[in-house]
């Protein structure tokens, strides 16, 4: 599973759980009583919330990442940056945009 569903909504996170393993995070009401309300309201830090998600898959699903699993197998990233200018069409309509 990759970050979109966090990005997305909590709920979503949820949904993709709930197929998967079914009540390893509550209801929907319930997730959103624990997790999501405090979250919206202010009453909790985002950290404390993603470590009481970590804690609870951390029973039953390992986060590998790259960086970690993967740190002597890959050739070590490599980027160019090359400046593309704007075509005129392009140009003219974010010129119009910034008027």
């Amino acid at each position: 599973m990759t970050g979109t569903p966090v990005e997305n909504g909590l709920s979503e996170l949820w949904s993709i759980m709930d197929y998967v393993q079914p009540e390893m995070l509550g209801s929907l009401k319930e997730f959103k009583e624990e997790f999501i309300k405090p979250l919206t309201e202010g009453t909790v830090e985002p950290t404390s919330i993603e470590e009481k998600l970590i804690s609870r898959f951390q029973l039953c699903y390992k986060r590998r990442t790259k960086a970690i699993e993967l740190v002597r197998q890959l050739p070590k990233k490599e980027g160019e940056k090359f400046k593309v200018p704007l075509g005129k069409k392009q140009k003219r309509l974010y010129e119009d945009i910034l008027n």
